[in-house]
């Protein structure tokens, strides 16, 4: 195993910026032009955050659309591309997506075959009626999300709801409550799931000391909630399940959001060899 803190390529004159995380190396790969593609996973972030951070596109599938080995990864947890064009990500998007035998989760779903039709043929209309490009597309804002957004980010968010405005979408506002509850939630399951998968070595008194302080401190707050709690969350997650999926049946296509409240942040000097835990953020 290689440890150690990836740097974000786009940092200068001896400054070092975070690439995000948790796919921070195939983030940092790939904004560096050593490879066209990689594979990250997503539990809460951990392809996009990176992406936005390191500037390339990065592709959360919906969940049960690209296999995966599931003797390992939680619940939460999504596979998915991570390139330096939205071109590449639908190619790449388009090959990986498909079932696989050792993963259970397809087995209750038929999955549709994967085609770029669409994709396509708006790609040859764009130069010719780019006014009415995304005609009849509802994209869904959430006012609140921008605005909590440094001011950088808010610019450049409007810019983009802009732009898809003048390409013919509409724009539709929409709510999410209850976002605090349902973070929370979040974090239960996650590390819930992720000290269940880690317990055998975190048991282990190699493995253990073979982890940074910033590990067995998740891990260990994973190993304290109870199990009504951990119910408790699930129940949480189905509310905002369900709003989400209203959302999407009767409002609107997309929602359009920025992937990060801040551009990369500075990296500290004392940090570059294991990283930094935000958890309590």
């Amino acid at each position: 195993l290689l440890h150690g803190t990836p740097r974000n390529p786009y940092g200068r004159g001896g400054r070092h910026y975070y690439t995000g995380g948790s796919s921070s190396g195939s983030a940092a790969a790939v904004a560096m032009g050593l490879v066209p593609l990689a594979v990250g996973s997503d539990g809460g972030g951990s392809i996009r955050i990176p992406s936005a951070l390191c500037g390339i596109v990065g592709m959360k599938a919906t969940f049960k659309r690209l296999a995966r080995d599931c003797s390992v990864g939680c619940s939460v947890t999504h596979v998915g591309p991570m390139t330096n064009n939205v071109h590449d990500a639908a190619l790449a998007y388009a090959i990986m997506a498909g079932e696989a035998e050792n993963d259970h989760r397809h087995h209750s779903q038929k999955q549709p075959p994967v085609h770029l039709h669409a994709y396509l043929k708006n790609q040859s209309k764009e130069s010719k009626d780019s006014n009415t490009l995304l005609s009849g597309l509802r994209i869904g804002i959430f006012d609140e999300h921008i605005n909590d957004a440094d001011k950088k980010v808010q610019r450049a968010t409007m810019r983009a709801i802009d732009h898809y405005e003048r390409l013919g979408a509409e724009i539709v506002p929409i709510t999410l409550p209850h976002l605090q509850e349902i973070h929370l939630a979040h974090g239960v399951t996650i590390t819930t799931e992720m000290y269940s998968l880690m317990e055998e070595h975190y048991r282990s008194t190699t493995h253990f000391n073979q982890l940074c302080p910033e590990s067995r401190v998740t891990l260990a707050i994973g190993k304290s909630w109870s199990s009504s709690e951990f119910l408790a969350a699930q129940k949480v997650r189905s509310y905002a399940m369900h709003h989400i999926e209203d959302l999407f049946q009767n409002k609107v296509d997309v929602i359009l959001s920025p992937a990060t409240p801040c551009t990369a942040p500075l990296m500290r000097d004392d940090v570059a060899s294991c990283g930094e835990s935000n958890l309590s953020e």
